[in-house]
Formats: structure tokens, C-alpha cells, sequence
């Protein structure tokens, strides 16, 4: 009960902020701050038991006024990455932006019911929670990735999964039912400016950057999925969360996943665009100061 109290505290706390502030991002690894900023309107019945967080210290946070209008849907809540957090922020003037931060290794057998991935980087939130009836939930989420354009296509496949209950299989799938990848070229949000190479070094036609000023200025990443909300069911019982990502291929380039309303009420079918954004955003205090460390990985 002390999880909960404090988690409805800080969500409490987090209400009222312009929807005009740029794009706040503070870096924690502090796995009941992580969860409070992402956690949803817990359903009757529904109550947290833990949260633990394993990852590199700069890999994930939280965000707030998230304005961008694809994905102002999930406008705050927790920030998780391959590399930096601080590198999700705009304006997006490096198509290549990352920084190999030392985390975990992880090896992911049958993550789509048929493939294995090994990752460099990886960051895990587990929350575990009790449910005291059969019911649906759900997470709303978006993925970016600065290995799009150019690695779409290549072993630089990093990957977002959610597994329940120590499954193998992700629940964390686009809307074609595949998992969160950058090869499943499911990153139809474009936020390349024109400037930045059209080239695809594996196989693909190339395809010149058209990303909005409004993107480029608000986020890093070149390319994100839609927002979307996947809906699961759960039985009666203790169960367990865990969201992933991690790095494939190498650990340079960063991809990052915002994710919103952790355990809130499911649709209860597919995976599917999230709902339009409250009206209430969140406000986590000032961006740290940081000095982050880009190289570019050329594949010629």
C-alpha cells in the first residue's frame, strides 16, 4: 500500500502545467519515479506491489509537455532509451545522434513468437502488480530511433518489448501485429529535415527526410512509430510488467520509448492508436544541464 500512496501522490503532483512549455526531460533511475510519472488511472481492483528498474543511470526518465501533435496523445510520462535520456530532446539537427552508456547485455528468444534478438544497452522496468478479478488492461507508448533511415533494414534492429509475467513473447506490437522494431518499418513518422541524407544502406529506395518544423525543433529522433495502446488480459493473482529496450548491432545510435497510462483500462482489443491527450500535463522541473557525446556510425 505504500507503492500506492506514493504513486498517487506524485501523479497528483504532476497535473498542471502549460501545454506550451517545451519538452521537459529529467534523467532517473529511480524505479518509483519512473512509474509514477508513467503510471494510468489504476482500475478498482487493480494495486502496485514493486517496481524495480536495471539500466544504465542515464538511460531513462521522465518527460512532460510532449507537443509534438503525432504523439501529444501521451504528452508526459516515462522516458526509456538505449543511450541518453537528455538525447530525445530537440532540436533535431543530428541524424545520427547516441552514446554507447555501458548498460546491460540481453539475449530475447522468441520475442515475436519466432525470432531471437541479442541487445547492448538494455534498460528494464518491471512493475509488479495484484489484480483481485479477470480484467483488461493497457499502456500507451510511441518508439523512436535515430538508426532510421539509413539502418531500416539492417542488424541495427533495436527493439522496445513488454513481457507479462516472464513470458518470451512481446505484448508490445504495432498495428500490423508486429514487434517494435526499427526494421519492421512500422516509424512512419518522419522527423528528418530535408537536410539530412535520403540514403538507405540496406536494400530500401531512399527516401528524402519530411519531417515538420515543429518535430525537428521538438525531438531528436528521425523516426517514430504512431502513438498506440496494446491491451492485455490478466487473471486474478500477482503479476509482472516489464518493459525493454535495447541497442542491436552495436550500442552507438540511441532509440528511445515514451510511455503513458502504465496499467490503465484496456480496450480490450488489438493494438490501436492511443486516445486523444488530457488536458492536464505534467510538470517535472527543470532539464539537468548536460553535455551529451554524438558520433556518427558510417556504414560505406
Amino acid at each position: 500500500m505504500k507503492h500506492v500512496f506514493r504513486f498517487g501522490l506524485l501523479a497528483m503532483s504532476l497535473a498542471f502545467a502549460s501545454s506550451g512549455m517545451a519538452l521537459l526531460v529529467t534523467s532517473s533511475s529511480d524505479a518509483n519515479t519512473l512509474l509514477a510519472a508513467g503510471l494510468g488511472a489504476l482500475p478498482v481492483g487493480v494495486s502496485i506491489t514493486g517496481v524495480t528498474y536495471n539500466g544504465a543511470s542515464s538511460a531513462s526518465g521522465t518527460y512532460a509537455n510532449l507537443a509534438f501533435s503525432p504523439l501529444n496523445s501521451i504528452g508526459r510520462g516515462t522516458l526509456m532509451t538505449t543511450g541518453d535520456a537528455q538525447l530525445a530532446i530537440g532540436p533535431n539537427t543530428d541524424d545520427s545522434a547516441g552514446i554507447d552508456n555501458g548498460g546491460p547485455l540481453g539475449s530475447f528468444a522468441n520475442y515475436d513468437g519466432l525470432n531471437s534478438i541479442d541487445l547492448f544497452n538494455v534498460a528494464t522496468l518491471t512493475v509488479s502488480f495484484d489484480v483481485q478479478t479477470a480484467t483488461n488492461l493497457s499502456f500507451d507508448f510511441a518508439y523512436g530511433s535515430d538508426e532510421y533511415w539509413f539502418y531500416t533494414n539492417s542488424p541495427f534492429n533495436d527493439s522496445f518489448f513488454a513481457f507479462l509475467d516472464g513470458g518470451t513473447k512481446t505484448l508490445a506490437l504495432d498495428s500490423h501485429g508486429q514487434a517494435i522494431t526499427v526494421d519492421n518499418q512500422f516509424l512512419t513518422i518522419d522527423n528528418r529535415p530535408d537536410t539530412f541524407s535520403p540514403t538507405n544502406g540496406f536494400g530500401l529506395p531512399d527516401k528524402p527526410g519530411t519531417g515538420t518544423a515543429a518535430g525537428i525543433n521538438e525531438l531528436q529522433y528521425d523516426g517514430f512509430t504512431p502513438t498506440l495502446r496494446t491491451s492485455f488480459d490478466v487473471g486474478a493473482g500477482s503479476h509482472t510488467l516489464a518493459f525493454v529496450i535495447g541497442d542491436a548491432g552495436d550500442g552507438v545510435l540511441d532509440s528511445g520509448v515514451f510511455i503513458s497510462r502504465i496499467l490503465g483500462t484496456g480496450n480490450g482489443g488489438p493494438t490501436g492508436p492511443s486516445p486523444e491527450p488530457s488536458t492536464l500535463v505534467a510538470v517535472l522541473g527543470a532539464v539537468p544541464m548536460l553535455i551529451a557525446i554524438s558520433r556518427r556510425r558510417r556504414a560505406k
